[in-house]
């Protein structure tokens, strides 16, 4: 309830746990008092020490963490706020930067051809290319006359 009354005077739910600990904000900084969480942290330093100081005595359950394929990296897991343990895993998600923008250029008389679609989802994020012989393709044809 008082938190509620807090927010709704307008205080920000960061200052209002920073004051609920024994803390004050002063020029956007969370001053403690001995026993808090030391003097003159920020407060995202302040709450990052009273986390792992309440998480410490928690254990959360064992997942697995994926190894990831080339095309993909593996997201942090989401912890929720005030919480310790995740709610969401650690995840393999795509890195589309490592995508071709355009197919490759094939030299003279072959022609890139699709050999795996990609479908957005880790160890076939991209479509992959392959240069076989055959007629060269429009845009290859485009660039050597541009030249």
């Amino acid at each position: 309830m008082e938190m509620i009354e807090k927010m709704e005077r307008g205080e920000k739910e960061e200052e209002w746990t920073c004051m609920t600990m024994g803390c004050k904000v002063q020029e956007d900084r969370c001053v403690c008092q001995m026993g808090s969480c030391g003097s003159q942290l920020s407060r995202g330093e302040c709450e990052k020490e009273r986390k792992r100081l309440r998480c410490a005595s928690v254990t959360c359950p064992v997942v697995p963490v994926p190894s990831c394929p080339p095309d993909s990296f593996l997201t942090k897991p989401y912890i929720p706020p005030h919480q310790c343990c995740p709610q969401l895993p650690a995840l393999c998600t795509c890195d589309f930067e490592k995508c071709p923008a355009k197919p490759p250029d094939c030299p003279p008389g072959h022609r890139a051809h699709i050999v795996t679609r990609g479908n957005g989802r880790p160890g076939n994020c991209c479509h992959r290319y392959l240069c076989r012989p055959g007629e060269e393709s429009a845009t290859q044809n485009r660039d050597e006359e541009e030249e």
